[in-house]
């Protein structure tokens, strides 16, 4: 089971609403924190006057959304209402989110195909159903990021026994350099089940930001394969233990 993770910021706007969260969050955190399948939650103030920093983390959706609605009803809830909040959510992908991670997909993906000048890259051929079939696939996991509810990230998973094949890291055009796809990739190994010990990932030989990026997170080049207009470029790293 993937785990749900919840990171961002509390803002508070007058000494109302300050003194509001000072009130409610003790309560609202043993509460939070009794719950099942909640595996960690902390609210804690930040330098910034009146913002406290979120974070949260649920054994996986079910959890999640029961914690969601037993807060929403609750004096926290209820008395934190107003209040802003920014968060970004990371979270197993499901049916559900098949339309907007095609969207994301093949935003993302426009500007590979410019690099390799292949508009038949497979990302922006893909069709819902076949990204439908993809996402109910047992050996496949999806996980994506949300921004204040907005699909704005997401990466999925091949299991084929001892390999995970990760592919179809996509970050909306507006959100890259953000670090969203590093999110995604250093939390690759929360999610592997068990006997898996490697992962393995390419793309195009013009991509070269892409490259950097999977060089960085760990991943060494192992292959490159020549589809006849560019080559594509296999890299790989074990799992990590702990």
């Amino acid at each position: 089971m993937s785990p749900v993770v919840l990171g961002g910021r509390l803002i508070c706007v007058n000494d109302e609403q300050i003194a509001a969260v000072e009130r409610l969050l003790p309560e609202h955190r043993a509460l939070t924190r009794a719950e099942p399948g909640c595996l960690s939650f902390e609210v804690a103030p930040t330098p910034e006057a009146g913002v406290w920093r979120v974070d949260e983390r649920f054994a996986g959706v079910a959890a999640f959304e029961a914690h969601q609605r037993r807060a929403a009803g609750s004096a926290w809830g209820r008395g934190t209402a107003g209040i802003g909040r920014d968060y970004s959510v990371r979270a197993p992908l499901t049916t559900a989110d098949a339309g907007e991670v095609l969207t994301v997909q093949r935003a993302a993906y426009v500007s590979e195909a410019i690099l390799h000048d292949d508009l038949a890259l497979p990302p922006l051929t893909q069709t819902l159903d076949e990204l439908i079939g993809e996402l109910r696939d047992p050996a496949v996991i999806g996980l994506g990021i949300r921004e204040n509810g907005r699909l704005v990230a997401a990466v999925r998973l091949r299991m084929r026994d001892a390999v995970a094949e990760l592919g179809r890291l996509t970050v909306a055009p507006d959100r890259q350099g953000r670090g969203l796809g590093s999110t995604l990739l250093a939390a690759v190994d929360d999610v592997l089940p068990p006997g898996v010990e490697r992962v393995e990932l390419f793309t195009g030989e013009h991509s070269l930001a892409n490259l950097r990026l999977y060089r960085r997170m760990g991943y060494a080049d192992v292959r490159r394969v020549n589809t006849g207009a560019y080559d594509l470029v296999f890299l790989a790293r074990t799992r990590r233990s702990g």
